[in-house]
C-alpha cells in the first residue's frame, strides 16, 4: 500500500452541483480551500450528530456529555466551593438500572463555618387551641424552667427560647431561666423575652443545683401546677406541643398519680470493678422509703435493679411531686439527675407517662454535648 502523499498546491473548485472529493481517499469532502460548494444539507457520512463517519459506518457512536449542574446562588456558603462529579454512563449500562438521585456535585468545605440549623418558625396556637390550660388540673399556665450555660452559645440559647415563646404566649406561663457562665449577648437577648426571674451564676454552678434553685426559691414560689423543664439544646418541633401535654395531663386518671411526662426508659444498676454497691446510694437518701427497685417491665421485685426514669433535655412535672419527692436530690451535681428523678418519683408513689417518645413534639439532645463532665454520683 503506498503512503498517502502530501498534496500540492490548491484544490479547483468544482462545477456547481458537485461534490467535493479528496483527491487521495476519495471520501467526500465538506471544505476545500477555494470555498464551500453547493451541497446537501447532511453531507454523506453524516450520521446526523454533526460528525464525519469517515469509516462509512457508526462503528464508534458519540457518548453523550451530561451537562454541567448548575447550584442555585442560595444554596452555595460563603466560603464553600462545589465540584462537579463526573458520572460515567457505563454504571448504569453496566447495572441495567438507572440512578437518578445520585449527587451531582459534591462540596469542599472553605473557611465559613457551615450555618447552624434552627427550628423553624413557629407562630402562637390559637386561644381557642390553648383553652385546656383553663381545666382546673393545669390552673391557666405552666412555670417553664430553662438552663442555659456557656458564653459563646447564644445562638443556641435563642433557639430554645425562640421556640418557646414564639409557642406559648406570656399569659399562658411562668418563664424561669438559669444562666450558668453565659456571655453578654445572651444576656441582652434574655433582656428582650417575657422572664420572670434569671438566675445568674457566672462560677462553676451545676445543672441541679440551678434547678434545685429554682423549685425551691423563698422569694418567688412556683405558683402552677405543673413545671416544664427545659435544656438549652432543646427546642419545640409543634407549635401546639404545651396544649397536646396539657391535654395528656388532664386525660389521667386521678387514682393513678401520674407526676411526670417526658420520653421513658430505664437504667440497670451495676455493681462496678471496685466493689460498690451503686443502691446504697439511693438507700441512704432522705426521700428513699425502702420500696424494691424494679425490673425490666418496671415492677418493684426484690431482685429488681432497674431504674425507670425520663430522659432529662425536655420533661413536664407536677409541683405536688416536686414537693412530695424533694426532686431534684439535694446531693446532685451535674449528671444523672434525670435517673435520680425517676427513683424519688417510684419511692414518693409517683408513675410516670410517656410523651414525646419520638421527639415529634420537642427536640432534645440538638447540639453536641458541652461543659462539664462527671461519673453518676453512685458510680463516684
Amino acid at each position: 500500500m503506498q503512503p498517502i502523499q502530501e498534496p500540492s498546491g490548491r484544490y479547483n473548485r468544482p462545477p456547481e452541483g458537485e461534490l467535493i472529493r479528496c483527491p487521495h481517499c476519495t471520501k467526500i469532502l465538506n471544505h476545500h480551500l477555494g470555498g464551500a460548494p453547493s451541497a446537501p444539507s447532511v453531507p454523506i457520512g453524516d450520521n446526523g450528530d454533526g460528525i464525519i463517519d469517515l469509516f462509512g459506518q457508526d462503528d464508534f457512536p458519540p457518548v453523550p456529555v451530561a451537562p454541567r449542574p448548575v447550584v442555585p446562588p442560595e444554596a452555595i456558603a460563603s466560603g464553600d466551593i462545589y465540584v462537579p462529579q463526573v458520572i460515567g454512563a457505563f454504571e448504569q449500562v453496566a447495572t441495567g438500572q438507572a440512578k437518578p438521585e445520585k449527587q451531582a456535585t459534591h462540596v469542599i468545605r472553605g473557611m465559613a463555618p457551615k450555618p447552624e440549623q434552627v427550628a423553624p418558625p413557629k407562630t402562637h396556637p390559637t386561644a381557642e387551641g390553648l383553652k385546656i390550660l383553663d381545666n382546673p388540673i393545669i390552673g391557666g399556665k405552666v412555670t417553664i424552667c430553662v438552663c442555659l450555660y456557656g458564653d459563646e452559645h447564644e445562638a443556641l440559647h435563642r433557639r430554645c427560647l425562640n421556640s418557646i415563646c414564639q409557642t406559648v404566649p406570656p399569659s399562658r406561663m411562668d418563664l424561669r431561666v438559669a444562666c450558668n457562665q453565659v456571655g453578654l449577648k445572651t444576656t441582652n437577648y434574655l433582656n428582650s423575652l417575657p422572664v420572670t426571674k434569671i438566675y445568674a451564676d457566672h462560677k462553676n454552678r451545676r445543672k441541679y443545683p440551678a434547678m434545685r434553685q429554682m423549685f425551691f426559691d423563698p422569694a418567688a414560689p412556683i405558683e402552677t401546677n405543673y413545671v416544664v423543664w427545659f435544656d438549652d439544646d432543646s427546642y419545640t418541633l409543634n407549635p401546639h406541643w404545651l396544649s397536646i401535654l396539657a391535654q395528656t395531663i388532664v386525660a389521667q386518671k386521678p387514682r393513678d398519680k401520674v407526676g411526670m411526662y417526658g420520653h421513658k426508659m430505664y437504667h440497670p444498676l451495676q455493681t462496678p470493678p471496685s466493689g460498690n454497691d451503686p443502691m446504697m446510694w439511693f438507700r441512704a437518701a432522705k426521700w428513699y422509703r425502702n420500696k424494691n427497685f424494679r425490673n425490666k417491665a418496671g415492677a418493684g421485685v426484690p431482685n429488681g435493679n432497674k431504674i425507670h426514669f425520663v430522659v432529662g433535655g425536655f420533661w413536664a412535672i407536677s409541683k405536688q411531686a416536686i414537693i412530695d419527692c424533694d426532686i431534684p436530690c439535694a446531693r446532685l451535681n451535674h449528671n444523672g439527675g434525670d435517673i435520680c428523678i425517676g427513683e424519688q418519683l417510684h419511692q414518693g408513689g409517683y408513675l410516670m407517662k410517656q410523651f414525646n417518645e419520638s421527639k415529634q413534639y420537642v427536640k432534645t439532645s440538638g447540639a453536641p454535648r458541652r461543659g462539664f463532665h462527671e461519673k453518676f454520683a453512685w458510680y463516684a
